[in-house]
């Protein structure tokens, strides 16, 4: 059981979805979903902000006179 004790949180994510009534697990799977649609916007952002953007701008580099 020691081996379980490591992955702590997780354990208890999953033992607290066991515990969710039918509606809240909706609710969390939802937010998952969004969740994972925010994060795939923010890649694509930031891949969009990496092309358009010179490395230069992008770590705001002092520019040597």
């Amino acid at each position: 059981m020691d081996h379980l004790r490591t992955m702590g949180p997780t354990l208890k994510i999953v033992e607290n979805i066991k515990e969710l009534k039918d509606d809240e697990f909706e609710l969390l799977t939802l937010s998952v979903r969004l969740n994972e649609q925010f994060m795939h916007h923010e890649s694509v952002m930031r891949m969009f902000n990496t092309s358009t953007h010179s490395s230069r701008d992008m770590y705001h580099c002092p520019t040597v006179p």
